[in-house]
């Protein structure tokens, strides 16, 4: 029993003791700042950091816009006729070129056709030659003067009337002969079938949309620019162009028209682009894209990596090394050129900023360069 006492009481010796060196350690922390602080010293020890030069350069300015890709070229073929489908090989994707047959109608109505107006005209044609020779006959006769003049001038109308009925059976048959063409339906441009409307079998009507073909040899984008940037484009300047469909890919085109009349509700102006297809990737149509067009060229200006800028309660500020200390700088920012942006004021050429390691630093704080 004894022994157990005496182990409390020693148990409660210790706890009194070291609440009391604890009270005492800290009571002496905060007289003095150099012990038991460790933000403090560690705010003291040097931040490492990389830095760059600020230098004078060249910087492309642009105009960014939103558009939507369209093929230059798109046409809806529709039926020049009516009837069966009879053949059509094409599908969605397929590429044909100019002249190519898409679909074949029945052409058996338009070839009896064909046939009556060619024996039509032959019999015109005999009646037409004996009446060119019967009037030759007559003119000689009237010259010797062994017809009269209405005789003479009753021939003269039956060639004319012999004339007209072969003219208009010539034309018949070359209206036949197209109508016979109108049951080959053909690409009128090269280009990839977009669109397949009718099936072989189906009954069409005249007019009746078969297919749309378009050639994206060439895809044009038509963006809006506003009153203040239409001005600063041109016709042929370069254009760069991003879809989302291929991340990190630039496509480069040119601007190609420009509208002289604004939009009466938006106040923006259309310009279209044409983007050559020919490169490692192939645009749609369809496809959204952004696209970026170069305005104007700002010749010795000075710039910064784009790292070293860092935007703090609505300041953009960069640190600048001087010595082994870094300084917060307000500064003034203006375009962007890749990695690079143009520095309007608060820095001069030749000073060294920090652009990796600033987010830990304040003004003043220690630096190490690696």
């Amino acid at each position: 029993m004894k022994k157990v006492v005496i182990i409390a009481l020693i148990i409660l010796g210790l706890i009194i003791i070291g609440n009391f060196v604890y009270k005492y350690i800290n009571k002496t922390a905060e007289q003095d700042p150099k012990m038991g602080n460790s933000e403090i010293s560690d705010d003291l020890q040097p931040v490492w950091v990389e830095i760059a030069q600020a230098a004078r350069g060249d910087i492309i300015t642009y105009i960014s816009e939103t558009g939507m890709t369209l093929p230059v070229k798109s046409v809806v073929v529709a039926a020049e006729t009516a009837g069966r489908i009879v053949q059509m090989d094409v599908k969605v994707g397929d590429f044909v070129q100019r002249g190519d047959t898409i679909a074949v109608v029945d052409d058996e109505i338009a070839r009896l056709a064909l046939d009556q107006a060619e024996a039509q005209l032959i019999n015109a044609a005999a009646a037409y030659e004996k009446a060119r020779k019967d009037l030759q006959r007559y003119q000689v006769l009237l010259k010797n003067e062994e017809v009269s003049e209405s005789e003479f001038e009753n021939v003269r109308v039956q060639h004319e009337l012999a004339r007209s009925a072969f003219l208009s059976a010539e034309a018949s048959v070359k209206s036949a002969q197209r109508q016979v063409r109108n049951t080959r339906i053909s690409a009128p441009i090269s280009g990839q079938i977009a669109e397949k409307n009718v099936q072989t079998g189906n009954m069409i009507i005249m007019n009746q949309p078969v297919v749309k073909v378009v050639d994206i040899g060439e895809i044009k984008v038509i963006v809006r620019i506003s009153e203040s940037d239409i001005s600063k484009i041109r016709k042929n300047i370069p254009v760069a162009v991003y879809a989302d469909a291929y991340p990190g890919f630039e496509f480069m085109g040119t601007v190609f028209t420009l509208s002289p009349e604004a939009n009466p509700e938006s106040h923006t102006f259309p310009v279209e682009i044409i983007v050559p297809n020919n490169q490692q990737k192939t645009l749609k149509s369809g496809m959204v894209v952004r696209v970026n067009i170069q305005s104007d060229v700002l010749e010795n200006v000075l710039l910064i990596p784009r790292d070293a800028v860092i935007e703090r309660f609505g300041r953009n500020i960069v640190y600048i090394v001087d010595g082994q200390k870094a300084h917060e700088r307000n500064v003034e920012i203006g375009q962007v050129k890749g990695e690079e942006i143009q520095v309007v004021s608060g820095i001069e050429p030749g000073e060294t900023v920090v652009i990796v390691g600033q987010y830990n630093l304040e003004d003043g704080t220690p630096v190490r360069i690696k």
